[in-house]
């Protein structure tokens, strides 16, 4: 049986549905198991294949962003129907920038609402590869999700992201009557690069005095961006998010930022951590990022915020890709999904400061 004839049938069928042997067959692996921990089969298969295949710091950056596409599209959770879903234009400082929102069925205003930041390494993604995933979380969520299409890198680096971020967040504030959406039930939440623009739109916004959102979902997390971690060099390789790929992306991303003006876009880096919402932040096992995203639920916690680690030690980086394919990955997201359900119809409290800020910008030490 020929490995391209297995791919189309992953494809198409789902790899939860290939039987152990076939996938024994496809990447001819034995079992990863590091530090105690066993990574999913399933997931390991998709990693060995991506790494003979599809290495995307290999591919020109258009195709790479294709295939980025093709995989959230195969692979990720079925689409859900919405009872809405509008394109928006954000205008930002940058110029405009693209939005879809989600309305699930049932929900009347003023309803909660999560703006929703993608990951890819600043470098790929979109909101049409993370349609399905967002209807998803509005769904489980119980909340509207505006999915926001900022800007990447190499055409835009770094701190451009952030500077999107901080703007679309700023416009909620002043839009949030206008979409039918409570004000007080507003959270972020992103993966990757994603949880790193989510992190610090709610660092930015506590020091511009300004609104904060309400909650945070960080799912695995970029906060240090060093990769000096243990972690960074026990699943550096083989685990789909490899050392040449992170290189890449940091190449593309930074656009010329000496390493100290990239730490200032660091959330690890923050002078302080008090202060902020409430956080859910989701690790994977197999993750390169697993330490710093430990690290950053710990400094959350150390400075008194509430948090609720969700540990997958299954799991590797990028998992959310493979939900609609993988049972383990659809439970993490879920679970991810429920703390977030959790805070916006149960846990939520006023968040702190303006409810109508004039400006919001980086502060100094962004």
């Amino acid at each position: 049986m020929s490995l391209v004839f297995n791919i189309q049938r992953m494809v198409r069928n789902g790899i939860a549905g290939v039987s152990a042997p076939v996938l024994a067959s496809v990447a001819a692996l034995s079992p990863a198991i590091i530090d105690g921990k066993r990574l999913n089969p399933q997931l390991q298969t998709f990693a060995a294949l991506q790494g003979r295949l599809f290495p995307m710091h290999r591919f020109q950056l258009r195709q790479a962003r294709s295939l980025y596409r093709f995989a959230m599209k195969s692979f990720a959770v079925a689409s859900r129907p919405m009872a809405l879903v509008e394109e928006l234009s954000i205008p930002g400082e940058l110029g405009p920038i693209r939005a879809r929102l989600f309305v699930p069925p049932g929900l009347t205003g003023p309803m909660p609402l999560t703006v929703y930041f993608h990951g890819g390494g600043f470098v790929l993604g979109d909101i049409d590869g993370y349609d399905s995933t967002c209807r998803h979380i509005a769904a489980r969520a119980r909340c509207a999700v505006l999915s926001v299409d900022y800007r990447l890198a190499p055409e835009h680096p770094m701190p451009a992201a952030v500077i999107d971020a901080g703007a679309v967040w700023r416009w909620l504030l002043d839009s949030a009557a206008d979409l039918r959406v409570d004000p007080a039930r507003m959270a972020v939440a992103g993966d990757s690069a994603g949880g790193l623009l989510s992190a610090m739109v709610c660092l930015m916004a506590r020091d511009a005095g300004i609104q904060a959102p309400c909650h945070q979902l960080l799912i695995y997390p970029a906060t240090d961006g060093r990769m000096n971690t243990r972690s960074a060099e026990l699943y550096g390789r083989g685990f789909i998010l490899e050392k040449q790929l992170t290189d890449w992306f940091r190449a593309l991303a930074a656009g010329g930022l000496t390493d100290e003006e990239m730490a200032r876009v660091m959330p690890i880096h923050a002078d302080r951590f008090d202060d902020l919402p409430s956080a859910t932040v989701v690790v994977a096992g197999f993750d390169p990022l697993y330490d710093e995203g430990v690290a950053y639920a710990g400094e959350l916690r150390e400075a008194g915020v509430r948090v609720e680690l969700q540990d997958h030690p299954d799991m590797l980086h990028g998992f959310l890709t493979f939900t609609g394919s993988i049972p383990r990955a659809r439970y993490a997201l879920d679970q991810a999904a429920g703390s977030l359900r959790r805070a916006l119809w149960v846990g939520h409290t006023l968040p702190r400061g303006r409810s109508r800020p004039r400006t919001m910008l980086l502060p100094e030490s962004a």
